[in-house]
């Protein structure tokens, strides 16, 4: 009986605890949208800096990060902001008008070399949902599966066509290889930006290594290695070199 009753009190407060917390968060980012909206942008920022440092984001978050980091001038921290938004998913169009506007202000475009068209069609698909709404998806598809298999194994006046188990089956691997797709990308960053001004490209992972360029405040990058405080990156235009990992900012 007090075992029951200490681990209620404990969940009571844990409760409590937790419900605190959450309206401190509120608080937070009505704070951040208040002064964003007043036109306070580097107040905004600051607060909208504090809580993607405490692991908190959102599509919303970021592109006002986002704005108010472009209203600040502060354009390379702008990009990195929108990439960030840009990772929620559908609709960019916006996004992309954003992060082009900010790179006009920066003075500097890359050439970004296009794919395999292939390739791109399976990004443009995996990016239409998040990784949850791709697993929901799957479990859905195997259920239709089951359920048409049941069906046309128990009645044998069935409308449903032979193939109905054999092409949801299908659409619940599809989901899972999507989704499976879209949870590496959202979870596994490889991808960054620099956004501090006169980053060195290095041929080599060391501060003595041959420079091979400067690389322009802004500029999103893939990583492909890691060796010690080293990464090798790759820019948009497919070169390859080395820089701190310091200097990344990672989307």
């Amino acid at each position: 009986m007090i075992r029951a009753c200490l681990i209620s009190f404990m969940t009571l407060c844990l409760l409590l605890q937790s419900c605190q917390q959450t309206e401190e968060l509120t608080a937070v980012i009505s704070g951040a949208d208040a002064a964003y909206e007043r036109g306070r942008y580097k107040e905004a920022l600051g607060a909208y800096d504090a809580l993607v440092a405490e692991g908190y984001g959102s599509k919303k978050l970021y592109t006002n990060a986002g704005l108010s980091a472009y209203e600040s001038e502060q354009y390379a921290e702008a990009i990195l902001y929108f990439e960030k938004a840009r990772k929620w998913g559908r609709n960019n169009k916006v996004i992309n008008s954003a992060i082009e506007n900010c790179q006009k202000k920066l003075d500097h475009r890359w050439t970004d070399l296009k794919g395999f068209f292939l390739l791109n069609w399976g990004l443009a698909i995996r990016d239409m949902w998040r990784s949850t709404i791709w697993a929901v998806l799957s479990i859905l598809f195997a259920f239709a599966a089951s359920m048409s298999y049941y069906f046309l194994h128990t009645e044998r006046e069935s409308k449903l066509p032979r193939s109905a188990p054999f092409v949801m089956s299908f659409l619940c691997m599809v989901s899972l290889i999507f989704g499976a797709w879209r949870a590496k990308y959202e979870f596994r960053p490889n991808e960054g930006v620099i956004t501090e001004a006169s980053q060195e490209l290095y041929a080599a992972p060391e501060s003595i290594a041959k420079t091979i360029r400067k690389i322009p405040p802004g500029t999103k990058v893939k990583t492909r290695d890691q060796l010690g405080e080293w990464r090798l990156i790759i820019l948009p235009n497919l070169e390859e070199g080395w820089v701190k990992e310091e200097v990344i900012r990672f989307i």
